[in-house]
Formats: C-alpha cells, structure tokens, sequence
C-alpha cells in the first residue's frame, strides 16, 4: 500500500510516500535506505536497514509504514513508523542507544523533516512519538517546522547520555584521566589478576567464537534484571532472538566486538562494542557481569570497559557513547553528560498536554496483570525469608 502527495520545500518539490515494510514496497524501502546511509556515512549500525530487518524478522518491531521523503529523484529521508495505540505513532528504534538517528540526507535535512510532519499532519494520528535527540540545533529545527505546518513540537528534557571524548592514543588517554581514576584503572585489572592468576580477557570477532558469549552474556543480564517489573529486556525471546542475529550480523560485517572476562574458563563479565570503521562515534551498547562469581570488591566490568576502550581508540574512534545515565563507573573513566531530550509532536497545545498522560495510563493498565504478578512475587519471596 503506498500513499504518495507533494509539497514544497524551497524551490524543490519533495514527494512523500507511505509504504509497507511487510509487502511489495520493502525492496524499494531497502534500496531508499542504502542509499540514504551512502551520503550519512555517521549513521551508527542501528540505524542500518539490516538491523531494522532482523529486529522485524524476530519480530522485536513491527513497523506500520516506513515514511519515505525524496526530491528531484533522490531520497532526503526515511522514517520507520510503529503505532502504539489507535491515536499514536512513534518512530521504531529496537535496541538503539542513548539517541534515535534520523536516516536523512544531512544537506537536505530540513526537507526530509518537513515532509514527515507534512505526512503526520495528514494522517488520522493525534500524536507522533519521534524518540531522543541530543542535538539543539535539531529540536529548534523541528520546533520551527512543526510552527509553519499549525503543529506542536514538545521536547521534555531526560536522562542524559554518557559520551566519553577519545584522543588518539590509549597513553593519551590515560594520561588525561584524574590520577585516582587512574589509579582505580590500573588497581582493577592487578588486583584481579593477582587474586585470580587465570583470569583471562577475550576480545571475539567472528561469529563462531562469540555466538556462546552472547547467549551468556543475556543470560546474565536475565539474571541481574529479572526482579524488576516485567523482567529485563531479554526476557522476551523476541529481543533475544533478534539481538543474537544483530550480533552475529554486526560481526560478520567486522563492525563490532565481543569482550568476556573468564576466571577458569567460567564468564564473569561481558560487554559488546559497536563501531563502524571511519565512523567518529563508537558504541560501548550491553554490559553486565555475574554478580554471584565474585566478591563485590572486585570490578571485572571496569577491566572489560577499560579493555573496549583501548580497542575503540585502536579502531580510530574520536568518541565512545555509552547510553544514558550517569553510573558511577562512565564518570570515572572520564565520561561527560550531553543533554537528552524526548520529541512529541502533536496536533494542539491541548493534544500534547492530555494525550501522553493518557497514554501512561493506558500503558500501567495493560501492564497491571504484570505488577500485580510482582507484587505477588515480592510478598511470597520476604515470607519465605522470615
């Protein structure tokens, strides 16, 4: 299905186009996204149209219409779109970090944007979900357009992410930490090693060694984040299915690493880095370690990061994003916070004031057999206890 009208941006005339992931049109949406990651070389592996494709394939997104922006025969934008209640759409981020990349031309950048809210003002939408963004310039950008077309732009300040700036060498690196952070460095890996003499460190690459890290690695995460609500994200076998094929895919493109930290041959931490070779930013996406290997007063996550660190440098990176919040350990090693803000764009002041409140409501309803579970949960495990 496919629903195409015109504006005009400037002198061009931009054309915009609705069409089905799921059907006929998805070789054209390929097509539309290779070529718009050909002239945005910095869009990060997430915002590829393969790793799109294995999170619908696993069925992790299911995408109502992928938004397709072009002008003068050339694609300005393409904006995958899921529907999340019969009034709302968002844009369709799985397993992306700290920020949701808009796949756009970077010259034409304000075409591509205002024909989506020229499509979104004609659809039957009340509300259209665009995700995180951390650049100002952007969201005065969206501000301005959403004006002209009679909309709204809201964007409500969040948990900031964590960027860590790289130099070009790890000693340069080293050498512009504070000198306790330094120390606290240096202090994790000897003292592991010393108390651990067969603790060993591996950096996988290729799919065949690091397809059992991967699985361990989210069974970890299971562990350490099943008690909240609903259960961590790999709890649903949708997300692990697709973040198995992203890796193994990532990997076989050589665009990403897989670090495990073993005390005789049994992980006790892991973490993936993602980057894309040329690209300025790398990214440091899942970590977790295995509370119940070692004594808390060892920090085997710090040893993986340090190690992923020297590896995205080696790999030329300018940068290292590590998603949002402020844990302890990003500042230590020196990460800085960037200012993340959510975009809503809605139809009225009124429909952006009512709307996403009624929406929360919603989400605590459909969610409430699950809280009602933990609940539950909690209760039985602190009676047990006693």
């Amino acid at each position: 299905m496919q629903d195409t009208s015109a504006v005009l941006a400037g002198q061009s005339s931009v054309a915009i186009s609705a069409l089905r992931w799921h059907g006929a049109a998805r070789e054209q949406c390929r097509s539309i996204w290779d070529r718009l990651c050909d002239v945005n070389p910095e869009l990060p592996v997430f915002a590829h149209p393969q790793w799109f494709a294995l999170a619908c394939e696993a069925r992790a997104a299911s995408p109502c219409r992928i938004v397709t922006i072009t002008g003068d025969e050339r694609p300005l934008g393409l904006f995958p779109l899921q529907r999340t209640t019969p009034w709302t759409i968002r844009h369709t981020d799985p397993m992306t970090l700290g920020a949701t990349p808009p796949v756009v031309d970077p010259p034409h950048a304000e075409a591509a944007w205002r024909g989506l809210f020229s499509w979104f003002r004609a659809s039957r939408f009340a509300l259209l979900h665009l995700g995180d963004a951390t650049d100002p310039a952007l969201i005065e950008m969206l501000t301005a357009i959403a004006s002209d077309l009679k909309l709204v732009v809201a964007a409500q300040a969040t948990t900031p992410i964590i960027v860590l700036p790289l130099p070009a060498s790890y000693e340069a690196y080293l050498g512009g930490l504070r000198k306790s952070a330094r120390g606290n460095l240096r202090r994790a890996e000897r003292q592991l090693h010393e108390d651990y003499p067969d603790s060993h460190l591996e950096l996988l690459t290729s799919p065949a060694h690091a397809e059992r890290a991967i699985d361990t690695l989210m069974e970890f995460y299971r562990r350490r984040w099943g008690n909240q609500v609903g259960g961590s994200v790999f709890h649903d076998p949708r997300q692990c299915r697709f973040f198995q094929q992203a890796m193994m895919w990532v990997l076989q493109r050589g665009w990403g690493v897989v670090a495990r930290l073993s005390i005789s041959s049994h992980p006790v931490a892991l973490a993936t880095l993602l980057h894309i070779p040329g690209q300025s930013t790398a990214y440091y996406h899942y970590a977790v370690r295995d509370l119940d290997a070692l004594p808390q007063r060892y920090s085997p996550g710090l040893v993986v990061l340090d190690h992923l660190i020297r590896r995205a440098i080696e790999r030329g990176a300018a940068a290292l994003q590590m998603g949002a919040g402020n844990a302890y350990y990003k500042t230590l090693v020196g990460g800085e916070e960037v200012p993340r803000s959510t975009i809503t764009v809605a139809r009225s002041a009124f429909t952006a004031a009512v709307l996403p409140h009624f929406n929360r409501l919603l989400h605590l309803a459909v969610r409430s057999p699950q809280h009602l579970a933990y609940l539950l949960h909690s209760m039985t495990k602190r009676n047990r206890e006693r």
